[in-house]
């Protein structure tokens, strides 16, 4: 039996006839040996002195200390030689020996994974939908090219059909000694007939035929042989083919290269010029056939689908609006002479009826004469007034649609624009001294800070944000632009236009709210008319001007638009910034000539920010106003001598560079000049060599220094100019100022 002596106290190891604390182990081991809590979990039962007296904490239970042993709680797992429970476990019971894994995460990592393979499923199958749609999408668009170019072979071939006798007439008038060979034409005649059955006109045979000289090109009298015009179809002839072919329509021959590409589209759209009652009754069964703007009658047509029909062909939408209020006028007197006649045959037969009779008649016909045009009428009328339309020149189409105020003429003398931030002031226009010239196109450029929306915003009355100052001379008359805004307009580089709306109706609601109470809806609709086909916007009259997120018209469209809001106001001068940004050149040039149009046709004054333009447009603009840096005057004259000016300056443009984007660089002073001993550019300090020792300059001084420079040789340049040069930037002779509108009240409004 074991003695009381025998055995090793509880929470001590025994060696013998020494013991020693488990929990003096635990803490030598952790703060002196600095070891670590590695004993943490250890277990001293006590027992006989010849048997080991500690061991690790069993699975199952956790010891806290040396003489302490509990069973795990429930949801714990505690493993060998745990002192404080930490592991969690969902499905371990109160002492569990064994981990057990809780079911919810398996599920929830199974429904992870099936969403993985789910969605990995759906990207393949996405993948290859996407693939599928992509050659169905091919497929339709190949054959939908393939039935374009059918239907255009086919359309091209069924004109062909209709000016072959033309053709062969004008093979039989060609010179018997023109081409060598057997036969009229040797063995490969001008119009013939190929294997499939299609019509071959050769056009390059047919162009050296004609030219009896020799020279490459052909005259009026060499073009009348075979075509035998009129004198308007064969003026028309030859505008036409320089149109198409980016030449000015005031050349009256025709290059080879221009007759090869354009001669059959041109010829058949100037045989249209002179039509026969057949050709017209024609081209009202095709205008019709389209199905666009289908009247209520098949045998009437909305005078709207003339803008989409062949006519524009050979037409402008001007003319095209032109020649539809020739057939409104011309058809009110046709029917109304057709309309007594019948009355009288009515009154004859029935005389107590025709009185009804003829009161819901003379309503239909005031319906058509708006909106519709019968084939009779159409057949009688269009001839003449065809005939009439292409007889005049563009500027007397204007005039006959718009009778619109002459263009308004602004002179400033030492115009300077003062803005105060803080307790400091400084100009953003500096003292410029110019003139916007009635009936002229000005352009107001310069590098970034040179104040060209400021100068803009100053001459038309829209600088609230700072202090003008100079004399203003409006019509020669020393007057307030604040006084006469009526006369502008006004188009800002965002467009405000209602994308929900049409252009038509965004037309006709700026038109009601700008013009004076007087004016009729009539009236408006017809300016809206007429400024559409300005435009070139009558063909989406009717199509919704949209944003990002409808479809609608193109950006170039968009802006036209825009420039429209302004012209229903009927301004005499319109100021325009940046009317090209954002638009490709193709846009741009559309803009640009549209304003061209307004200021040679209508004789409305333009003045526009403009921001590297191509050269085309830079030719659009008469006048140039061109500022450096804080508003300062560099340039002002005719566009075409600006180049002439700065070379004199010793400014060499690099061969190929733009005239606009080198007149910029040179106002804000990144160019400097080529040589600068000449006496008259001794202004100018040569700047190529200021990078040497004890004089080295950073590069924005040299750009001040050249700038400045700039500005001093304008100023003398224009204290030197003749009184005869001078007179372009002169105000004229007073004369009458552009009349003040009355307001629509808030409530008309």
């Amino acid at each position: 039996m074991v003695g009381i002596l025998d055995l090793c106290p509880k929470g001590y190891i025994c060696d013998g006839n020494n013991q020693t604390s488990c929990d003096q182990i635990r803490t030598w081991a952790r703060d002196d040996a600095n070891l670590g809590d590695i004993h943490a979990g250890l277990y001293c039962p006590g027992g006989p002195r010849d048997v080991v007296g500690y061991e690790n904490c069993p699975i199952g239970f956790y010891c806290p200390d040396s003489m302490s042993k509990y069973e795990c709680p429930k949801g714990k797992f505690c493993p060998h030689k745990t002192a404080i429970p930490s592991i969690s476990c969902g499905g371990c019971e109160k002492g569990s020996k064994e981990f057990a894994r809780s079911p919810v995460g398996d599920i929830f990592i199974l429904i992870i994974v099936i969403f993985v393979i789910i969605y990995l499923v759906w990207m393949v199958v996405m993948k290859c939908l996407d693939k599928v749609t992509n050659r169905k999408q091919n497929l339709i668009e190949r054959r939908l090219d393939e039935a374009k170019r059918a239907k255009e072979q086919k359309d091209f071939e069924t004109r062909l059909q209709k000016i072959r006798p033309k053709l062969e007439l004008i093979e039989k008038r060609l010179p018997r000694t023109s081409l060598s060979g057997t036969g009229l034409f040797g063995s490969n005649p001008v119009v013939s007939t190929n294997v499939n059955g299609h019509i071959v006109f050769d056009t390059k045979k047919l162009f050296d035929a004609c030219d009896s000289d020799g020279d490459g090109i052909l005259t009026y009298d060499e073009l009348n042989v075979i075509l035998e015009f009129s004198p308007i179809q064969l003026v028309a002839f030859v505008n036409r083919m320089n149109e198409l072919d980016t030449e000015d329509d005031s050349v009256n021959t025709i290059a080879r290269g221009t007759f090869v590409n354009y001669f059959l589209p041109v010829l058949e759209s100037t045989s249209h010029l002179e039509p026969t009652s057949e050709e017209a009754a024609s081209c009202f069964d095709e205008i019709v056939s389209q199905g666009m703007f289908r009247a209520r009658h098949g045998n009437s047509l909305k005078y709207g689908s003339l803008y989409s029909s062949s006519l524009s062909k050979f037409l402008s939408e001007l003319q095209i609006r032109c020649l539809i209020k020739e057939l409104q006028i011309a058809t009110v007197s046709f029917e109304d002479d057709f309309e007594r006649g019948d009355e009288k045959k009515d009154k004859e037969e029935n005389e107590n009826k025709s009185t009804r009779r003829r009161s819901r008649r003379v309503s239909i016909v005031s319906r058509k004469v708006a909106e519709e045009i019968t084939k009779t009428s159409f057949v009688e009328l269009y001839p003449a007034a065809l005939l009439k339309v292409i007889s005049q020149d563009t500027s007397s189409l204007e005039e006959s649609l718009d009778n619109s105020n002459a263009g308004v003429d602004i002179a400033f003398e030492n115009l300077s624009l003062t803005v105060t931030v803080g307790s400091s002031s400084f100009n953003v226009v500096d003292k410029v001294t110019g003139r916007l010239k009635a009936g002229t196109m000005t352009a107001l450029m310069g590098g970034s800070g040179a104040g060209k929306t400021s100068l803009l915003n100053a001459l038309c009355g829209r600088a609230h944000y700072g202090e003008v100052s100079g004399v203003v001379k409006i019509n020669g008359n020393e007057a307030y632009i604040d006084d006469h805004k009526d006369a502008c307009g006004f188009v800002p580089q965002d467009d405000i236009v209602y994308a929900e709306l049409t252009v038509r109706e965004n037309l006709m609601y700026s038109g009601r709210f700008q013009l004076p109470p007087s004016t009729s809806i009539t009236e408006i609709r017809e300016l809206a008319e007429i400024t559409m086909a300005s435009l070139g916007l009558a063909r989406i009259a009717d199509s919704i001007v949209g944003d990002v997120t409808r479809r609608g018209v193109s950006g170039g469209e968009k802006k036209r638009v825009n420039i429209g809001l302004e012209l229903m106001s009927r301004p005499s001068i319109l100021f325009l910034d940046e009317p090209t940004s954002g638009l490709d050149s193709s846009s741009a040039a559309l803009v640009m000539n549209s304003l061209k149009n307004l200021v040679k046709y209508r004789g409305v004054t333009v003045c526009t920010v403009i921001h590297q333009p191509r050269k085309f447009i830079y030719d659009l603009f008469d006048s140039l106003i061109l500022l450096g840096v804080g508003g300062k005057l560099v340039f002002h004259g005719p566009a075409s001598d600006a180049e002439p000016y700065f070379n004199a300056l010793n400014y060499t443009i690099p061969p190929g560079e733009s005239v606009a984007d080198w007149l910029i660089d040179v106002s804000s002073g990144t160019l400097a000049p080529s040589v600068a001993n000449d006496e008259s550019n001794k202004d100018i300090k040569d700047t190529s060599n200021l990078h040497n020792a004890g004089n080295i300059r950073s590069e924005v001084d040299l750009k001040t220094e050249r700038r400045e420079a700039l500005y001093l040789r304008w100023i003398k340049h224009f204290d030197a100019m003749k009184k005869e040069k001078k007179v372009i930037f002169s105000p004229p002779l007073p004369y009458e100022l552009p009349e003040t509108r009355k307001k629509r009240s808030f409530v008309s409004q």
